[in-house]
């Protein structure tokens, strides 16, 4: 798959997207910040502080202890040996070893890689800021873009890229896409229906628990079911996962951080990252990163047949703007 922002890729790109994944900067009311978003690299974070973050609730108090000394001595704590960062936490060295599992890393030696890349890579700026009571609307503005622009860097650090390809790579070959979602998570998958049936794929989008059964009992082994839930907790979600794969469909997941048991009920997963202020939960603030991550893919997905769905975007277009009153 080709990362690179193309003049080809451009033109499939939607106007938000183009301006989130292909500038090497952009501009926060009130703050700029360097994010290195373009797709081919990246000097974002590895995505380890966020991650440990994400999964807090979930960590025992001797996993609890091994991350806060983490944080605490980000600049140093890869050069130990998992001996010592036990010993250091005061914790056993299997305690180390289950954070590294719950932080989704394959062992010790991932994470001292990850927290070398950190401590060496340039660092953003936190500009998570809550909202006050005397804050004026501009200045409202400015920290809800902020935290947007977090959202999506904090993502980016915590997407796996080989899922994201499997993620791909099933949608590519697939005869149809079944996006489902319930209530904020089933708009955005009334978005990636749309988009990508614009384009010309089979696709469907099921917004309530029996809708989305009754399409589930009809996939097979070359049908995609891209479920969408922040917390990875909806039971109609789950279900309809679980149910999706008995049945040899692939299952691509699109949650939190550690959004189980969603995530573990998935082939593949696509994490997102947010955080929560006092008027903006955790599910508000990551709508912007899934919508995000399904542009993507469509992108990705739409490349492989550059030439087929350009035609059938411009067909769409021409026929909708014929419907337009003109401007007076």
């Amino acid at each position: 798959m080709d990362l690179g922002c193309t003049d080809r890729a451009r033109s499939l790109t939607p106007p938000s997207l183009s301006a989130t994944l292909c500038e090497s900067q952009f501009q926060c009311i009130g703050a700029k910040t360097e994010t290195f978003l373009q797709m081919g690299w990246c000097m974002v974070s590895s995505g380890v502080l966020q991650r440990i973050d994400q999964v807090d609730a979930q960590l025992t108090p001797a996993e609890r202890r091994v991350a806060v000394f983490v944080a605490a001595h980000l600049d140093s704590v890869h050069d130990l040996p998992i001996s010592q960062l036990a010993q250091s936490s005061r914790v056993s060295e299997a305690s180390v070893v289950r954070l590294c599992k719950k932080l989704h890393l394959t062992g010790y030696q991932e994470l001292r890689l990850a927290l070398a890349q950190d401590a060496g890579g340039r660092s953003l700026p936190d500009l998570h800021e809550d909202v006050e009571s005397d804050d004026c609307p501009a200045r409202i503005l400015s920290k809800v873009i902020s935290g947007t622009a977090r959202t999506l860097t904090d993502t980016l650090a915590v997407v796996d890229q080989a899922s994201l390809t499997k993620a791909v790579d099933a949608m590519r070959s697939a005869d149809s896409l079944t996006f489902i979602g319930i209530g904020a998570s089933g708009a955005v998958a009334q978005d990636a229906y749309f988009r990508f049936f614009k384009a010309g794929f089979t696709a469907y989008a099921l917004t309530d628990g029996s809708s989305q059964l009754t399409r589930i009992a009809g996939v097979g082994a070359r049908d995609v079911v891209v479920a969408i839930s922040h917390s990875g907790q909806t039971r109609d979600i789950v279900y309809a996962v679980r149910q999706a794969r008995l049945r040899s469909a692939f299952t691509i997941g699109i949650t939190q951080f550690g959004g189980q048991p969603l995530a573990g009920s998935c082939d593949a997963v696509l994490f997102t990252s947010s955080r929560e202020t006092a008027f903006r939960t955790e599910a508000m603030a990551s709508r912007i990163a899934q919508l995000a991550l399904l542009d993507a893919l469509f992108i990705a997905v739409a490349m492989h047949s550059y030439d087929e769905v350009a035609n059938r975007l411009d067909q769409a277009r021409q026929l909708t703007t014929a419907m337009r009153e003109p401007a007076k």
